[in-house]
């Protein structure tokens, strides 16, 4: 009798142990979590620490609550002034409806996938209103060259406003998250350079100036060395 009572009593702890772990829970520091119950979402947890759900038919689901990277590809693009490049974008987004998000996202991958569309059509549109200068530089500080005779500040344009910043700025409006329960938070041009079939000819007017500027040296000095002998 009394090993079976000692049996009983384990076999009750243990559905008893098992009940509670099933029916406990911990959102860490960082993190939300959603509670689903046969599937369908019944609530949002925010706060960290230890939660309770009503053991075996509610499911807990994570989510981050920290800025999410987004990092997208290179795309190719035509500014205002006609100029063909390649720009690099990054951004930073957060899960601010985790109910929201949950419904209509349902995890990070795919939110980064959606944000891959709006994010590189605000990109298009909006440098597409905004000269090269503008989208490269973000004032009008005076530039250093190398040598004296690369300093050409006719051709320099100017920018208007604040440049990169602005353009940066109207690209961050232009995506709107609200509906998915999620925030942009900032964006960056990482990278801006010329298209493949425009970079080559690129590379070549710049050696051109150089060698250009080698035969003005080499004949300065030939001039130089003449003087000397002539001496």
């Amino acid at each position: 009798m009394k090993n079976r009572l000692a049996a009983i009593v384990v076999v009750v702890l243990g559905i008893a142990a098992i009940v509670l772990s099933s029916s406990m829970y911990v959102v860490e520091e960082g993190k939300q979590a959603i509670v689903t119950q046969f599937g369908k979402p019944v609530v949002a947890i925010k706060e960290a620490g230890l939660h309770y759900k009503s053991p075996f038919i509610q499911e807990v689901h994570y989510l981050e609550k920290r800025l999410l990277p987004w990092d997208g590809e290179p795309v190719s693009m035509r500014t205002n002034d006609k100029k063909e490049i390649d720009i690099d974008v990054w951004a930073r987004w957060r899960i601010v409806d985790p109910m929201n998000f949950f419904i209509k996202v349902r995890t990070e991958q795919r939110g980064q996938k959606i944000l891959d569309d709006l994010v590189d059509s605000a990109v298009r549109d909006v440098v597409a209103r905004h000269r090269l200068i503008d989208v490269v530089r973000r004032s009008n500080d005076e530039l250093e060259y190398e040598s004296e005779e690369l300093d050409d500040r006719r051709t320099v344009d100017k920018v208007k406003g604040r440049g990169r910043d602005d353009v940066e700025e109207e690209i961050l409006r232009r995506v709107d998250l609200k509906e998915f329960g999620r925030g942009l938070t900032m964006v960056r041009i990482k990278r801006v350079n010329y298209v493949a079939s425009v970079r080559q000819t690129v590379y070549e007017r710049m050696i051109s100036e150089r060698m250009r500027i080698a035969r003005l040296r080499h004949s300065e000095a030939q001039e130089e060395k003449n003087r000397i002998i002539g001496q």
